[in-house]
């Protein structure tokens, strides 16, 4: 069995002491990717934050590369776990290959997973089309190969094309044997890079299983969306 490298247990999270979500338990192991589903207003993204540490938990524990609420972000993040927000997570008047320069990685290695970036690193990231900084973004997590990549609507705003090479980029981390939980409110494109999923509503799980088994199920996740 591989390791879990992230494990919620009974949480609850919220804001001004009120829950959003209540009593989650879902685990991610090393090596796989697991959807995160559900209907906008569902608490995908209150969980990103009460798993990344930007959000308090007012229930529960949080276990992230073998440690129990292992603290702010900015100590998750030194011990290896990576954030992709939903908005985009660039320096907007830096070049692309400052930018890149400001991870705990290598140019070269973020470029392995974007060779198309190569070409614009010298253009400023807020010249960069939505995608190609989605990309930048992305690119400059995984270079520092993380062992948690936590990712919130990955496929916001995007255009099909970007969003399979963001899906592969993140695959490849996966078998490189990163841990990544993806939040993602399409639940076909997600379920297609997943190996598992969880899917949310009202703050709360209401179903999860492998890919293949909530592929099947259609009907019952079109039902928890509406």
């Amino acid at each position: 069995m591989t390791t879990v490298a992230v494990r919620a247990s009974g949480v609850a999270a919220g804001y001004h002491g009120v829950p959003a979500v209540s009593d989650i338990d879902l685990e991610v192991r090393q090596g796989e990717v697991v959807a995160l589903l559900g209907a906008n207003g569902a608490g995908k993204t209150t969980v990103i934050r009460a798993l990344s540490g930007t959000l308090p938990l007012l229930r529960g524990t949080v276990a992230v590369s073998g440690k129990t609420n292992p603290g702010p972000l900015f100590r998750r993040v030194r011990n290896g776990l990576g954030v992709l927000t939903e908005k985009r997570c660039v320096f907007m008047s830096l070049t692309c290959e400052e930018n890149l320069r400001l991870g705990r990685g290598s140019v070269k290695e973020a470029l392995s997973f974007f060779p198309e970036l190569e070409s614009k690193l010298r253009l400023k990231a807020g010249l960069a089309s939505g995608g190609e900084q989605q990309m930048l973004a992305l690119a400059r997590i995984l270079a520092a190969k993380p062992e948690v990549l936590l990712a919130d609507e990955l496929s916001l705003g995007l255009a099909p094309l970007i969003v399979r090479r963001l899906l592969e980029a993140i695959t490849e981390a996966a078998k490189q044997g990163a841990a990544v939980l993806i939040v993602e409110q399409h639940s076909r494109l997600a379920l297609r890079a997943a190996d598992r999923g969880y899917v949310l509503r009202r703050g709360r799980i209401e179903l999860s299983g492998t890919a293949e088994e909530l592929r099947s199920r259609e009907q019952d996740l079109a039902a928890l969306y509406l």
